[in-house]
């Protein structure tokens, strides 16, 4: 625990020392430095619109909720995303949970009630911004690439799910051709480094090294 504090009195934060203890703290929990560096100054900057005097020991859920809600607003009038605005709080909500684990707070206001009730998105007729393609639509897709290798790259990419980075930095060497796997590089956020794929997503790829060893 970084102090203690009264259970009556509100602790006002010395907000360039409680940025840098989340940024450590965020970082000693796994997460990429450049996250924990948003998380931070997402969290300071909450502290500073908001102000300390909420942040007593035994606050409820309902004292919290005005500055939430003014933060959500300021999020709001900037015509942020709303994947962005999820992302803002997310970093809220690992303020909260540091602030609870530290015992500066007693609870961690953003319970699911205020994420359902003002993070969820109400669009029923809007598309998902992510749709699963058609074994079909793919087909056509295919049919229609003006050469083999993008023929091969649109086969690969759906019969594995890789990344762009992961399609750029593989070599003839990472493919076993004879099993039908995959050996991508080493990315921090997929646990599975080699990857299996379909004889069909074969066939393009060796219709493509064929034409390129001729």
């Amino acid at each position: 625990m970084i102090s203690s504090i009264s259970e009556t009195q509100p602790f006002y934060l010395n907000v360039d020392y409680f940025r840098n203890a989340l940024e450590t703290d965020t970082i000693l929990r796994d997460r990429e430095p450049r996250t924990a560096s948003q998380y931070a100054r997402i969290s300071s900057d909450y502290i500073s619109l908001t102000g300390t005097e909420q942040f007593v020991y035994d606050a409820e859920y309902l004292d919290f909720r005005p500055h939430l809600l003014r933060f959500l607003e300021s999020l709001r009038k900037k015509n942020l995303s709303h994947n962005t605005i999820k992302f803002y709080f997310s970093a809220l909500d690992s303020l909260f949970s540091f602030m609870k684990d530290e015992g500066f707070i007693k609870i961690n206001p953003l319970d699911d009630t205020f994420r359902e009730r003002y993070l969820t998105r109400y669009k029923p007729d809007e598309p998902p911004k992510f749709q699963q393609w058609k074994p079909e639509e793919i087909q056509l897709l295919i049919e229609t690439a003006p050469n083999a290798l993008w023929r091969a790259i649109i086969a690969m990419y759906a019969a594995t799910g890789m990344r762009r980075g992961e399609l750029i930095a593989l070599n003839i060497k990472d493919v076993d051709f004879e099993n039908r796997v995959l050996y991508l590089h080493d990315h921090k956020k997929r646990s599975n480094k080699a990857v299996i794929f379909s004889d069909w997503a074969l066939s393009y790829l060796l219709d493509y090294l064929e034409l390129r060893i001729e």
